[in-house]
């Protein structure tokens, strides 16, 4: 099209507009700069012969996306503000063209694309791409912009997967795919690939898990609030501030922040990306003063604080920062409720806690049973360790299996996708090569491929058995599980246990083996006034029963639906309470 048609056709006297757009928010794209959009746009509004008054600049901000919509749309935000602006000017009737460096500054998706049309064709907008006029109004420029758009997007998705595909492909080499600098660490540089321990950060990191997960050697452990206001206390912040960024309240500790810090897998030379854990032993182990290699903290620490983490994330569980190991699963033998926690404290400054079942009191009152009871925590938790140790070991061993196991069974996953593909390429292959190769060329190509295939069914079989292996850990005898963290030991009990039932005759625990367990309360003698004496005490026995000392099936199975939820929708009566 020649300059003095390309004037003629600029009549009306509206202004032109320049719609510039950079999607990378640094200089490490391939896209043209905004700077030189613009320039460009300017030198082409004056060979159409648009007066430099006449001239409009829409230039957003570097990092704006070109799939996201405008302010006018009724699609959820972000927007495109100078989008939004140039539309609201083709409205107005001030803008009568408008041109951009390519289409997809403006449009990369088909339905931005189908949005935009309207504002072009009903306000009579010519639209430029470059030196290519796209008239929308006829049915070939709007295919061609729609084909456009849609390609744009094709481009722009399968750069997104190639990046993500990329970054995977390097937390699988040992290589970091985002800056490491982190509580606890800093970057060696731009492209140095290499993060720096900061030994005093590291130390305070430590403190927090130990903190976590033992107390402070005054009490029970801390909870992540606790921790967070005791670290304001003394003073030590946990926010970092990367470069360029300012932090409101450096000073300030939050839950999330403390939560962050003691998650960081980095402190045991492990990276997290897309949702996995890579090993990074060589960038992350760290060593002082010429000691050999570690990790920043110790691995067995960082374990005991993810499991507690995991612990809280679970909903109906009791808190870890106390002592009470049958905290969730202590029900009462009348109503099948959940018995709740009764703490009593005396003026000697000693605490007495006792399970007890809420809905005999207030304004509840639906357990009328005359067989209910309660129990002193310390007591059922004497009798549940002494007694059900072998559960809770084999428990224990089953968990510990599980752990280990974990990164074989990502192996055996791989092994046996690489064991699929060497079968149908030796299928695949061969049946290609029947009518094009001798039977010498072809028994040649199918031991190849059989020697292949062997490999892979070898390193399948050798995976399993290392699997296969891994149910075998040893525990320890019964008397380490005093040795065994709190939190450990309320998963096992959970893992192996149903409920506890408390009832006037004695205790009933239902495994989920569906094995009854139940053990009578000592006789008391009712003459003697002292209650610290005369509590109610449980028989060192456990014997295999049945729901015998529950005295009213239907009602305990109507309080246990209750308390379950949803879940007990789709059971029947005899999965909740089984018959012996």
């Amino acid at each position: 099209m020649s300059t003095m048609r390309m004037k003629a056709n600029t009549a009306d006297h509206r202004c032109i507009g320049i719609y510039v757009r950079r999607s990378d928010e640094d200089d490490s794209g391939k896209s043209r700069s905004s700077d030189d959009q613009e320039l460009q746009g300017r030198r082409f509004a004056a060979a159409l012969g648009y007066p430099p008054e006449r001239i409009r600049i829409y230039r957003e901000d570097d990092g704006v996306k070109g799939m996201w919509w405008f302010s006018q749309s009724e699609r959820g935000a972000p927007y495109r503000p100078e989008l939004s602006r140039m539309l609201d000017d083709m409205e107005n009737d001030t803008l009568g063209a408008c041109w951009t460096w390519r289409s997809d500054r403006i449009v990369r998706d088909v339905e931005v694309c189908l949005a935009l049309v309207p504002y072009f064709t009903q306000n009579k907008v010519r639209l430029w791409c470059g030196l290519r006029e796209i008239d929308v109004t006829t049915a070939d420029g709007l295919y061609n912009l729609t084909v456009e758009a849609a390609a744009n997007r094709r481009q722009r998705d399968r750069a997104s997967e190639d990046g993500i595909q990329d970054k995977a492909f390097r937390a699988e080499i040992g290589l970091f795919t985002r800056d490491p600098s982190a509580y606890g660490w800093r970057s060696g540089g731009r492209d140095s690939q290499e993060a720096v321990p900061q030994w005093h950060e590291i130390a305070v990191a430590e403190m927090m898990m130990r903190w976590f997960v033992y107390g402070d050697g005054t009490g029970a452990p801390l909870n992540l609030n606790q921790i967070a206001n005791r670290l304001m206390d003394l003073g030590i912040p946990l926010s970092v501030g990367a470069r360029g960024h300012k932090v409101r309240d450096r000073m300030k500790v939050t839950y999330f922040r403390a939560r962050a810090v003691i998650s960081n897998p980095m402190f045991v030379a492990k990276w997290r990306h897309g949702g996995e854990e890579h090993d990074f032993w060589d960038k992350l182990a760290v060593s002082k003063d010429g000691e050999p290699k570690r990790t920043a903290v110790p691995t067995e620490l960082f374990d005991t604080v993810q499991e507690r983490l995991q612990q809280t994330e679970r909903p109906g569980l009791a808190s870890d920062r106390s002592d009470r190991l049958c905290s969730g699963i202590v029900v009462c033998g009348c109503c099948g409720r959940t018995m709740h926690v009764n703490v009593k404290a005396y003026s000697s400054g000693e605490k007495f806690e006792r399970f007890y079942c809420s809905h005999r009191t207030g304004r509840r009152k639906t357990c009328t049973n005359s067989a209910y009871a309660t129990i002193a925590v310390d007591e059922l938790n004497d009798w549940v360790m002494s007694l059900l140790a072998p559960l809770l070991v084999e428990e224990l061993r089953a968990m510990q299996a599980e752990v280990d196991a974990k990164p074989l069974r990502k192996e055996l996953q791989l092994a046996e996708r690489q064991l699929a593909e060497a079968r149908r390429t030796e299928t695949e292959k061969l049946a290609a090569l029947v009518s094009a190769l001798d039977s010498e060329q072809i028994a040649a190509v199918a031991t190849q491929l059989r020697a292949e295939r062997q490999r892979a069914e070898r390193a399948v079989d050798s995976l399993k058995e290392r699997i296969g292996r891994t149910a075998d850990v040893v525990v320890g005898d019964l008397a380490s599980l005093q040795s065994v963290c709190k939190p450990r030991l309320r998963e096992a009990l959970r893992r192996a246990v149903r409920f506890v039932a408390i009832s006037k005759c004695g205790i009933t625990v239902l495994t989920w083996a569906g094995n009854y367990i139940v053990a009578p309360f000592v006789e008391r003698d009712l003459t003697i006034y002292s209650k610290s004496d005369n509590r109610r005490r449980i028989e060192r026995v456990a014997e295999a029963g049945g729901p015998e000392w529950i005295p009213s099936h239907q009602e305990f199975v109507s309080g246990r639906r209750r308390c379950l939820g949803k879940a007990a929708d789709k059971l029947a009566d005899d999965q909740i309470l089984p018959s012996p």
